[in-house]
């Protein structure tokens, strides 16, 4: 079994809205927990709106968690201020962004976007083109020495994004957190982009948090899957697992909404449709109850917990995986 790379426990965002004398609050993540392995790709997949991106950002750092924990090398840094402690967190937990236009500096080359962070961390600084190189063989951009001089509008999409990848690689960390990477790219190069991450998480025996809407990309190169809405994790576990027979009817849904050529094109989903986005201080009772064809009467005032109905598959759902409480009510 895989030892820990990185440990979320209980991890909650909210955003305050609202004028200074009503004040409210968006509840963008709560009490998410999971961990990321070395060597696996954990798949964190849902709506637009329902979380994913701000989970991506507060492992980044990029946003300070309301509360919770984000535990890396035995000690919790969701907060820490300490320089050091930062940095090294910062170097060791990496993001690729959804953009591999916005994310590039126009007007400064392919190498000094990998020089940068090489620099700012002290690596390889003897021997820095040698490793800027590297970086680029690395993520399949050759020659490197040509590729090195371009400037990013000199590249494809799916280039820039290598970039990107490679630019994070050059730090050597050991966790990536790629928020929605190939959403952005041509159809017909997503593939190589979702292959690299799957020969990385090998050979360097990197742990992925690999954010995405399409299920499809997921079951492609995901080994764990954590099925994300309204900012709660409603179900996890092993993707084949999990996508194979889900549990949770949002899960279901998403699997009803894949395009299948050998489903009857006019099928009714009988999940009724809304929106996945958090909720301004939501009451009591499963967040997914308006729109659950199973939905039962304590669904509207008992939060589910998340509960492991099956091994290594969780669910927050009270009919399908009834925790000991909520089994005797039923």
């Amino acid at each position: 079994m895989s030892t820990t790379t990185l440990e979320v426990e209980a991890l909650t965002k909210h955003f305050p809205v609202g004028t200074a004398l009503i004040r409210s609050r968006v509840h963008a993540v709560d009490d998410v927990s999971f961990a990321l392995r070395p060597g696996t790709i954990t798949a964190l997949v849902g709506e637009s709106g329902s979380g994913k991106s701000t989970v991506a950002r507060l492992l980044a750092r990029l946003y300070q968690p309301t509360s919770g924990r984000v535990v890396f090398d035995g000690k919790d840094l969701a907060r820490t201020r300490r320089r050091r402690e930062l940095l090294r967190y910062r170097a060791n937990v990496q993001m690729i962004f959804q953009d591999p236009f916005g994310s590039l500096n126009p007007a400064k080359t392919v190498r000094h976007h990998l020089v940068r962070p090489l620099r700012i961390h002290g690596l390889h600084t003897d021997r820095i083109d040698d490793r800027v190189h590297e970086l680029l063989d690395t993520v399949g951009l050759v020659p490197p020495e040509r590729v090195a001089a371009k400037y990013p509008h000199e590249l494809s999409g799916g280039q820039r994004q290598r970039v990107a990848i490679a630019r994070a690689l050059a730090v050597e960390p050991q966790v990536i957190v790629a928020d929605e990477p190939i959403s952005m790219l041509d159809v017909s190069i997503r593939i190589g982009i979702l292959n690299l991450m799957l020969e990385l998480k090998e050979k360097q025996d990197l742990a992925f948090l690999y954010v995405t809407h399409d299920l499809a990309s997921a079951r492609y190169v995901a080994d764990d899957i954590l099925v994300m809405y309204a900012g709660q994790i409603v179900e996890q576990g092993p993707a084949d697992q999990v996508l194979a027979e889900p549990l949770h009817p949002y899960t279901q849904l998403l699997l009803a909404s894949v395009p299948d050529p050998s489903r009857d094109g006019h099928e009714e989903i009988e999940v009724r449709k809304g929106l996945a986005a958090a909720a301004v201080d939501p009451p009591d009772g499963c967040r997914f109850v308006g729109r659950c064809p199973i939905s039962v009467e304590v669904c509207r005032r008992v939060t589910p917990p998340l509960v492991e109905a099956r091994p290594q598959q969780s669910a927050r759902c009270h009919v399908n995986a009834p925790s000991p409480a909520i089994r005797e009510e039923l």
